[in-house]
């Protein structure tokens, strides 16, 4: 006990601190678009600066200050402005729990934004129109919209949006119970908001990857996720995922029989709500705390349960009326007021019955978008199996060219060297160094060929000309040894020489070396 109060007061002493200085924030960014006399463009990059400070923690202020964004806006007829001020009010409103007014903000941004050119933009507005389709349980047309966005991150090499579309595909396939499908986009997604270091991001994951092990029943890694998740959505003050975050954690822990932790991670969380202002997990929150009393205090969970009961409206959840009406039904029928109990149990029967319909509906959802989800997968493997058939004849294609290239190369190659071979063969026989006899061994006349270069030939570079004479192809190995010399020395012996003799060919320039030493001899 002493243990929960001590983490109590410290997370009291971080949330106060966090804050201050988004309080300090706020203050600074308010005079700047409150002055009249300023810039309308810096009014408008305080006012967007200012809602990431508090649409996931005070979604009012955000809405407050919309109105004068899209005054501005209007007054400057900046459409881009126009579109930042509604998808931000869809946000705020997403996050206050009405869906309808946020998809009227995001459907009026999409008309403004479709007709700016620009395709990416487009694209993560039809993405929180999704997010808001699956808080309405509207599965195909959040898969729909996700699925369109996430092709154009990928074309557009948007790694971050992609992530954000994984991870929301994770959402999806958790919401209809898919539990494994879930955790293969979630870490998906992971692995990319950890390539490019989305601390926030990885703090969203964390949590998503808690709900699917607790809807596993693995309750210890629910926690251990729970735990890396709240660390980095407190430093990031996101405060309705940590709401969220909260109160899987006194799930687990009740499960495991832990009922003060339990407790006290579902007061964090109905604290934090309360915060934002969304009623509709106010009252989860409420009636879960009333279910962990109801075991050790009837009473008290009557109490909450009746406190919260005149709050039910028209558009309030299913499941929460369900869940209240349940609650009641049975503090009433513990405290025996059986007249009451019976009511309330009638009621909880009204509601149950319907989300047992919504559950078999969505296990029709469920086995249809699974089966979408095989039939794109096996799409998505012809197209790799094509795109890899593809590859391979191409590969082979240039093989072949290269093939074909290097024999044709090879023939012209080795046709040229014996054409240059019988050349020299022929300046052999028909010289005689103007001598009236013939002789039967072509020697180099040295004196001709120093003249006809204007330079004396060293006797190492004499003797390799002659062991040229008498194999023109031979390799620079093998002149090595009959030279005595190292294969460095004769590499530089014939580099001076074909300076020398001004030798230009580039594949046969030892028999081109030697073959005009033969034509300066004969000369």
């Amino acid at each position: 006990m002493f243990t929960d109060r001590i983490i109590k007061i410290v997370f009291l002493f971080i949330f106060s601190t966090i804050n201050l200085v988004a309080q300090n924030t706020e203050k600074e960014l308010k005079l700047i678009w409150e002055n009249p006399k300023n810039a309308d463009s810096i009014r408008l990059k305080a006012i967007n600066a200012y809602y990431p400070e508090v649409v996931f923690s005070n979604p009012d202020k955000a809405l407050t200050v919309s109105n004068l964004h899209y005054s501005i806006a209007q007054k400057s007829n900046v459409a881009i402005e126009k579109v930042k001020v509604l998808k931000e009010r869809g946000k705020a409103y997403y996050v206050k729990g009405n869906t309808d007014k946020a998809i009227e903000s995001l459907k009026e941004a999409i008309v403004i934004q479709s007709t700016l050119n620009d395709d990416v933009s487009l694209a993560r507005l039809n993405s929180n129109l999704a997010n808001v389709y699956r808080e309405q349980n509207k599965f195909f047309e959040t898969v729909k919209y996700y699925n369109l966005s996430l092709k154009i991150f990928q074309d557009n090499k948007e790694e971050n949006a992609e992530a954000d579309i994984l991870n929301n595909l994770g959402l999806v396939y958790f919401d209809i119970n898919n539990n494994e499908l879930a955790l293969d986009y979630f870490n998906k997604a992971l692995t990319l908001y950890e390539k490019l270091n989305l601390q926030d991001k990885i703090g969203n994951i964390w949590l998503n990857i808690e709900s699917a092990y607790f809807e596993e029943k693995d309750n210890n890694k629910a926690i251990k996720h729970a735990q890396k998740a709240l660390k980095i959505l407190e430093s990031n003050n996101n405060l309705l995922s940590s709401s969220d975050c909260y109160l899987l954690m006194a799930k687990s822990n009740q499960r495991l029989n832990n009922s003060e932790k339990a407790f006290l991670f579902a007061q964090k969380s109905l604290e934090l709500n309360q915060n934002i202002g969304n009623t509709t997990k106010v009252l989860d929150n409420k009636i879960y705390i009333a279910e962990l009393t109801f075991h050790s205090n009837v009473k008290e969970a009557t109490k909450i349960g009746e406190e919260v009961l005149p709050q039910l409206n028209a558009d309030t959840d299913k499941k929460i009326k369900a869940k209240l009406y349940q609650l009641l039904y049975k503090c009433y029928k513990a405290e025996n007021k059986v007249d009451l109990s019976h009511k309330m149990y009638d009621q909880y029967i009204v509601y149950n019955d319907s989300i047992i319909k919504e559950k078999s509906n969505l296990s029709l959802i469920k086995e249809s978008l699974n089966q979408e989800f095989k039939n794109s997968h096996e799409v998505l493997k012809k197209n790799q199996l094509k795109r890899i058939i593809l590859i391979v004849l191409i590969f082979l294609s240039l093989i072949l060219l290269l093939f074909f290239y290097s024999r044709k190369k090879s023939i012209a190659n080795k046709k040229k060297r014996d054409e240059l071979l019988k050349e020299i063969k022929e300046l052999k026989n028909n010289s005689n160094l103007g001598l009236p006899i013939s002789t039967s061994k072509f020697e180099l006349n040295r004196t001709k060929i120093e003249t006809s270069i204007d330079r004396k030939i060293n006797e190492t570079d004499w003797n390799v000309l002659n062991i040229l004479l008498d194999d023109p192809v031979i390799s620079n190995k093998d002149i090595a040894e009959k030279a005595f010399m190292s294969v460095d020395g004769i590499g530089s012996s014939l580099k001076r020489m074909y300076d020398y003799f001004e030798i230009k060919e580039s594949k046969y320039k030892k028999t081109s070396l030697i073959m005009k030493a033969i034509k300066l001899s004969n000369n």
